[in-house]
C-alpha cells in the first residue's frame, strides 16, 4: 500500500514539474510534538524545515503544490527535557485557492523516516519508516515571497515498539522564495 502511494505521488510531482508555471525554496519552523495515549509529559520542540517546491496554476484561482524537502519533527519529554529528533525527507501536496494576495491551502504529505534520536539514543530501527499526515492553513503572498502557517496532522502510527500510537503533529511557520 505505501509503495503504491509513494508511486502516485511521484507520478502526481512528475506531472507537475512537467507543466511547471512557478518553482522556489521553501525554509522555516515547525513547532511539533506528539499525539500519543501513554507520553503523559509530551511538551512541544522546535524543528525546522527546507527543500524545493513547484506549482501549476490551475483554473478558478486554484493551485497544485507539490515540494521535495527535509523536516526536523520531534518532541521532550517534560520529566528528563530530553529530545526525540526525528528527521524525514517530506514529499508534500497541496491544493491552494487564492483571493489575491491571501491564499487557503489543504493537503497531505508522505514522509521517509532519515534518522530518529532520543537524546543521544538511535530510535530508528524501533520506528516505522514511513509517516502521512495531512495539513491545512492560510498564507499571503508578497512580492516574490509567501508567508504562511499550516496546521500539520499525522495520521499513522510511527511506534513499531509496542502498542502505543504514537502520531505527530504540529504547526509550521514557512517562507518562500519564487524565481
Amino acid at each position: 500500500m505505501q509503495t503504491r502511494l509513494c508511486g502516485v505521488l511521484m507520478f502526481l510531482y512528475l506531472s507537475v514539474g512537467l507543466q511547471s508555471q512557478s518553482v522556489g525554496l521553501r525554509g522555516g519552523l515547525l513547532f511539533t510534538d506528539f499525539e500519543s495515549s501513554q507520553i503523559f509529559n509530551n511538551e512541544r520542540v522546535v524543528g525546522w524545515h527546507a527543500g524545493i517546491w513547484t506549482g501549476l496554476d490551475l483554473p478558478l484561482n486554484f493551485m497544485l503544490h507539490a515540494g521535495l524537502g527535509v523536516v526536523q519533527k520531534g518532541s521532550k519529554d517534560g520529566i528528563s527535557e530530553n529530545r526525540f529528533d526525528l528527521l524525514y525527507l517530506e514529499l508534500p501536496l497541496t491544493m491552494r485557492y487564492e483571493i489575491a494576495p491571501v491564499f487557503l491551502q489543504f493537503g497531505g504529505s508522505v514522509n521517509r523516516l532519515l534518522s530518529a534520536t532520543f537524546s543521544t539514543i538511535d530510535l530508528k530501527d524501533l520506528l516505522d519508516q514511513m509517516d502521512y499526515g495531512l495539513h491545512a492553513g492560510v498564507g499571503i503572498k508578497l512580492f516574490k515571497f509567501t508567508l504562511d502557517g499550516r496546521w500539520l496532522l499525522g495520521l499513522h502510527n510511527i511506534n513499531d515498539l509496542n502498542n502505543d500510537v504514537i502520531k505527530n503533529k504540529g504547526i509550521v511557520i514557512g517562507v518562500e522564495y519564487v524565481f
